[in-house]
């Protein structure tokens, strides 16, 4: 900074070079004082003046600009002139992808490349986020699932669902789902056609399809005035360990109800009208008679289906 001053005794201005360090948060208009002293040939004392100047400082801005995660940004952190523009380049490491910019990104511009422009109109703290990638990798024999059978890359503790249709039918032989076996996010194994979980590190599921096929015998009697019918119910299927029960659910007409199941392998009967078989199933053959009562008023033939399956039963889910 150049002052220029005119002394008292002097016709000639006098001009004083200075180097001003002032505090970062200087701002606005500031007073500079100079004091001086100097010696007058002829007189036996200094002489001291003061000169004063107005100065106008503008506040420097810091830009601090940190990674989150792994990967790098191209930016040296410090002091920037008010209103530098400048521009900020993220890459991320192997393995790891930049989701984008956080923090005091006021008024700032995200390019294509992701690059961010800003301008120094104030002091900025900004993270570049960084994500780690993992993998999902799907198998199942039948296309009936989703997301289909393929090796997903994925941000880290992304919520991934995952489900499989009932049943498929595949050159004439019914499928239906077992279960599933999980490595890393996932437990080693579940029965839910439904699971919902976060990918928190490379993971698979691997759909286990049985094959199954069920038949039925009724015949019909009158009781004291309620017509009902017994059915017996037979599913065949592919002996695996996993497999802990298998599960009927008769498909009635309107007005009829299940009353009774009953059989060698004990059966038992849910709240929501399913048949469950829990015993003796290491021969892959489950046989069940059930009693359904019939509306008062029916006459001819009984319309009859059954749907089954082993293990978790339809609308059951698994989430983490």
């Amino acid at each position: 900074t150049q002052l220029v001053f005119q002394t008292a005794l002097t016709s000639a201005p006098t001009v004083v070079q200075l180097r001003l360090d002032v505090p970062p948060s200087s701002s606005g208009l500031q007073t500079v004082v100079l004091h001086q002293a100097y010696q007058v040939t002829g007189m036996t004392s200094p002489v001291s003046e003061s000169a004063a100047a107005s100065l106008t400082f503008d506040q420097y801005k810091y830009l601090d600009v940190t990674p989150i995660g792994s990967g790098y940004v191209t930016i040296n952190n410090g002091w920037y002139d008010p209103g530098d523009a400048i521009r900020l380049y993220a890459e991320a490491a192997a393995g790891w992808r930049f989701r984008g910019w956080l923090g005091d990104t006021e008024n700032a511009i995200t390019n294509q490349d992701l690059s961010l422009n800003i301008i120094m109109d104030q002091h900025r703290t900004i993270q570049a986020d960084f994500v780690k990638l993992v993998t999902l990798t799907v198998t199942s024999a039948f296309s009936a699932v989703s997301p289909p059978e393929l090796t997903y890359v994925i941000d880290q503790g992304t919520r991934m669902d995952l489900s499989a249709l009932a049943t498929v039918t595949n050159q004439g032989v019914t499928y239906v789902v077992a279960g599933w076996q999980g490595t890393g996010t996932l437990p080693s194994f579940g029965t839910a056609r439904s699971l919902s979980a976060p990918i928190d590190q490379d993971t698979s599921l691997t759909w286990i399809w049985n094959p199954v096929s069920i038949t039925h015998q009724a015949s019909g009697y009158r009781i004291r005035g309620t017509l009902t019918a017994d059915i017996t119910l037979t599913m065949r299927f592919e002996p695996m360990p996993e497999i802990s029960q298998v599960w009927f659910h008769p498909v009635l007409p309107p007005g009829a109800s299940l009353l009774d199941a009953w059989g060698a392998q004990n059966p038992s009967v849910t709240s929501n009208g399913f048949v469950l078989v829990q015993q003796d199933l290491t021969t892959g053959e489950a046989e069940v008679q059930i009693s359904i009562k019939l509306p008062p008023d029916h006459h001819g033939p009984f319309p009859f289906s059954s749907e089954g399956g082993v293990n978790a039963l339809p609308g059951e889910t698994f989430t983490m």
